[in-house]
């Protein structure tokens, strides 16, 4: 009986110690997977607040739950004043359309939402100027595929955008340049191989010195009209013009341009509304966002103009369905160091003056301008001149 009783015990001292030397094994285990852990935790720490780059981390809901130090040195702003902003609240209002623009093609095209993406992003910085970034975005998802929230990296890449567009203009003037060199090779062949030319290519090379004079002759005739208002030399003697006489007085020197395009117009002013305004400068203003309208409108288009009586003023409008205006185009319009231009339908070039002629124009009047427009839903341009000289 007690060989029994210590066989027992005994067993029962082995099994105990085998446990317990599984436990510290376990325990063991468990604190070197800490010390690991702490020293990746240090690492990751060191690496995120020592980048040259932005680390950070939203939340499901877009809202920045932490953010590294780079941030201060980039964009100024200290830790607290980031955690809890949106995405959306440090976006330039270009970066939000980029961005909104971004996310309605993901969705377009079904892109899974656990698929890393990488943006081009201008955002804002606590001294008020734009930082253009290049943002890699990690989304994080749970067991059952749902996205919880986002890790990412920014990295300021403003200069590189700066030299992009240095490029991009150098090249735009690179391919001016090789368009002129091309107009004048045709017009040499049209001096000296005319003989040999035949009809269809006469006409060809005939109508490219025609546009090319033309797109010149606006060119001179806008600088040289712009440069008349700045000076003071182009003569203002408003008077009393019948609109609707006007309106069709101006439309009538599009006939070529609107017959060459089968582009419908339609002119809604009434019989018996006037204007006190400069009759020349009225011409140049109108003629100017006519032919914008030509310009823009796509082949068997509609063109209208309108005119209402509005208090002491007429507002006129010349209103297009062609392919619109990018929004971040719109406040470039009427600046004259944007230098706003875009080819039409046709090709058609511009000077990049007539607009600002356009704003010069109403100035000087005590009027305004302004547009409406959306890319591929045609454009509005409404101005202002007064009814009489009251």
């Amino acid at each position: 009986m007690d060989n029994l009783l210590n066989n027992k015990t005994s067993g029962d001292l082995n099994q105990f110690e085998n446990e317990l030397n599984e436990l510290r094994s376990i325990t063991e285990n468990y604190q070197n997977l800490l010390s690991t852990l702490k020293a990746s935790e240090a690492k990751y720490r060191f690496l995120t607040e020592n980048s040259a780059d932005i680390v950070w981390h939203l939340d499901k809901d877009l809202r920045f739950t932490y953010v590294s130090p780079a941030d201060k040195k980039i964009r100024g702003y200290e830790f607290e004043e980031v955690i809890g902003l949106s995405i959306w609240d440090i976006l330039t209002p270009e970066g939000k359309i980029i961005l909104e623009k971004r996310f309605a093609e993901k969705d377009q095209n079904k892109v899974p939402k656990n698929q890393p993406t990488r943006y081009e992003l201008p955002l804002i910085c606590k001294n008020g100027s734009t930082m253009w970034c290049e943002v890699n975005v990690n989304p994080i998802t749970d067991k059952s595929g749902e996205v919880t929230g986002f890790n990412g990296i920014t990295r300021d890449i403003t200069e590189r955008k700066r030299f992009e567009e240095e490029i991009k203009s150098k090249n735009e003037k690179l391919k001016e340049l090789n368009d002129n060199k091309d107009k004048f090779f045709s017009i040499n062949l049209l001096i000296t191989e005319a003989d040999n030319l035949s009809k269809e290519e006469i006409k060809e090379f005939a109508m490219l010195l025609n546009n090319s004079l033309n797109n010149q002759f606006r060119l001179l005739e806008d600088l040289l009209s712009w440069a008349r208002i700045q000076s003071g030399k182009m003569k203002f003697e408003p008077i009393i013009l019948v609109a609707l006489e006007e309106t069709y007085n101006v439309l009538q020197m599009f006939k070529t341009n609107l017959k060459s395009k089968n582009i419908d117009t339609k002119i809604n002013v009434g019989e018996d509304v006037t204007v006190f305004a400069d009759k020349d400068m009225f011409y140049l203003l109108l003629r100017n966002l006519i032919s914008n309208a030509i310009k823009f409108t796509n082949p068997g288009g509609l063109i209208e103009i309108n005119a209402s009586v509005e208090g002491e003023n007429v507002v006129f409008e010349v209103k297009d369905n062609g392919i619109g205006i990018e929004e971040e185009d719109l406040e470039k319009l009427f600046k004259l160091n944007s230098h706003y231009s875009t080819e039409g339908t046709h090709n058609e070039a511009g000077t990049g003056l007539g607009l600002v002629l356009c704003k010069e124009i109403t100035d000087r009047h005590k009027g305004k301008i302004w547009v409406e427009s959306a890319s591929g839903s045609g454009s509005s341009f409404m101005f202002t001149l007064p009814k009489n000289n009251s």
